[in-house]
């Protein structure tokens, strides 16, 4: 309707110079006048305005798709349109329906827009999410990925020394020896062999070193003697002569033949003494191609050597023992002194019930398996094999290794306070201890590496993890722990 002409029909109804009637009549002319004029009008605007929202349309999707890296500062823009259309909501109930009918439909316009702003931040969002699980999942797989390269290595070390000591026993030390890598030792199958027993007396001290042959030290309730079994293609007696016996303050046998290696290149002599149960002085026993056993014998200071040959000693007593191999085994039972050393360089170490002070097992390429063990000190060492440590008492306990795994259990202070340390670099650490006895530890172990345990108390300081195992309410028993590993978990049962 045309307000100017409704206008003056108003006033010229006020002033009297119409009916109300006309009045009426008048506004429905001018209506109807307005409907034709408007109307085609309205459907031009319609069709250009249906173009201009399309293209709208477009431009605020474009827009949109600029603004994706931008869509929390776009929800929050919508948040102060929204606040806005509020205020013009309120300000539309003041005015004429017709004028605040549009203001609805533009605030209608701005909601709509900023709910597809909403939805392109929803979407971003959703993608940064998929993107973050591939990360983890990536993370995920590349932690386990280290975790069984890890036991790989690990089993691949152990597997390597246990192979390296199968190998070693394989070897027949007396071929390479005689057969042209040096020139002595002794050709098997050639020429005779003979026992030869001899009645000895015994002093304090007993020196036997051998060349080619084992040696065995044993105790006898008859009258002491020596037996020697001689293999060479030699006449017995011309070998016998050139050994060295001598039983007069010391007893010492050596059959070495040095000065003679080119006679007796090929001869083979091993030397069994059985001696009376008696404390001796100073006991040594050595060999270079050949094994040694030494048992049930009382001495002060006892050493048993081999260059290539197993080490075998037990039920032995004494201030001092010393065991030591290049490429062979050591088997150390129930020994009893200040000191003992067991150690060799190819080969495992395997020790138990032993009751000596200071004790030292040691290999490098092999394992050390220790349990039932009392001391003072324990010290379990090699470089590439695992350690396995069960049931040993003692004051301070080491176990070190470079390339595998530690593994102790049940392990219990000679004192009320005991000191372990547990280091390795390329393998995990187990630990499992009675339940009488608690374990206040600290830990270092590499990026990515897991700690895990019952604990009832654990924090982290830097790079060092500190806490104390769970144990009985009766645990009156407290152990010092330090663990170490770079490649490896550390975990407590």
């Amino acid at each position: 309707m045309d307000n100017y002409g409704r206008v003056k029909i108003l006033k010229m109804l006020e002033d009297g110079k119409i009916s109300s009637e006309d009045a009426l009549k008048l506004m429905e002319v001018i209506d109807e006048k307005s409907e034709k004029i408007i109307e085609p009008i309205k459907l031009k605007s319609n069709s250009h305005q249906k173009a201009n929202i399309e293209n709208h349309a477009d431009a605020i999707e474009a827009e949109a798709n600029l603004l994706e890296d931008e869509a929390d500062k776009l929800e929050q823009e919508a948040y102060e349109v929204e606040k806005q259309a509020d205020e013009m909501e309120t300000k539309a109930d003041e005015l004429e329906e017709e004028t605040a009918g549009k203001i609805r439909e533009e605030a209608d316009e701005i909601r709509k827009n900023a709910d597809r702003l909403r939805e392109k931040a929803d979407e971003i969002r959703e993608k940064a999410d998929e993107k973050i699980d591939e990360i983890e999942e990536l993370r995920d797989s590349l932690e386990e990925k280290f975790k069984e390269l890890n036991e790989k290595t690990e089993k691949l070390t152990s597997e390597i020394g246990e192979k390296v000591n199968k190998k070693l026993k394989d070897i027949n030390f007396s071929r390479i020896f005689e057969g042209g890598f040096f020139k002595f030792g002794f050709e098997v199958g050639e020429g005779e062999e003979v026992k030869k027993e001899i009645n000895i007396k015994v002093n304090e001290d007993i020196s036997v070193t051998n060349r080619n042959g084992s040696i065995k030290l044993n105790i006898t309730k008859e009258q002491p003697y020596v037996i020697f079994t001689i293999r060479s293609k030699h006449d017995v007696d011309m070998v016998m002569d050139d050994i060295i016996f001598k039983n007069d303050n010391k007893l010492i046998i050596d059959a070495t033949f040095d000065g003679k290696e080119n006679t007796h290149n090929r001869t083979k002599v091993s030397i069994e003494v059985f001696l009376p149960e008696i404390v001796l002085g100073e006991i040594i026993a050595k060999t270079t191609n050949g094994r040694v056993e030494i048992g049930n014998i009382s001495g002060n200071s006892i050493q048993c050597k081999s260059t290539n040959g197993r080490l075998n000693i037990y039920d032995l007593t004494g201030k001092n023992i010393v065991a030591k191999s290049t490429n062979g085994q050591i088997i150390c039972y129930r020994t009893s002194s200040d000191d003992l050393k067991a150690s060799t360089t190819n080969g495992g170490v395997k020790a138990g019930k032993n009751d000596s002070k200071i004790q030292l097992f040691k290999t490098t390429n092999g394992s050390v398996n220790a349990h039932d063990n009392k001391g003072d000190e324990i010290i379990l060492k090699t470089t590439n094999g695992s350690i396995k440590s069960y049931r040993n008492l003692a004051t301070i306990h080491n176990a070190l290794t470079t390339n595998a795994g530690i593994a102790i259990s049940e392990f219990s202070p000679k004192n009320e306070k005991a000191n372990v340390i547990l280091k390795t670099s390329n393998g995990s650490v187990s630990v499992t201890n009675r339940e009488d006895v608690k374990i206040d530890f600290s830990a270092s172990l590499g990026k990515n590496k897991k700690i895990s345990g019952d604990f009832s108390k654990y924090h982290q300081n830097g790079k060092e993890h500190i806490g104390t195992v769970k144990r009985g309410s009766d645990s009156t028993t407290r152990v010092f722990m330090q663990i170490k590993t770079s490649m490896g978990n550390i975990s407590f049962k």
